[in-house]
């Protein structure tokens, strides 16, 4: 398990040497990911830290694989959602590469 951090919130100064106090804000457990908002925003300065409690195996990816990564994903969902439109009779006859400009032109709102 690991404590998920935010800060340093402060720094003290114990015998002319600097610590920086962590707040913890979650624990995460086995399987959780963190760190994908630093791919994101690469070049920006670390919005937290990661402490683990315990001896820890961690899979690591690089920004290039995780962005190759991402746009297999989104090439997956516009497909997917293309090859359904076009089994319903409204679209049989459109050109996929017609339903692909619709689709471009649509605003995605999620309902939990």
């Amino acid at each position: 398990m690991m404590t998920f951090h935010e800060g340093p919130t402060s720094t003290i100064n114990v015998a002319d040497h600097k610590v920086h106090v962590l707040t913890e804000v979650r624990k995460m457990k086995t399987g959780e990911v963190f760190g994908d908002l630093a791919l994101d925003y690469v070049g920006r300065v670390r919005a937290a830290s990661i402490k683990c409690l315990r001896d820890c195996v961690f899979a690591t990816i690089n920004e290039r694989a995780y962005k190759q990564f991402l746009k297999h994903a989104e090439d997956f969902e516009r497909d997917t959602i293309v090859d359904f439109l076009k089994k319903e009779p409204l679209f049989l006859n459109w050109s996929r590469a017609y339903i692909l400009k619709i689709l471009r032109s649509i605003n995605r709102k999620k309902f939990y």
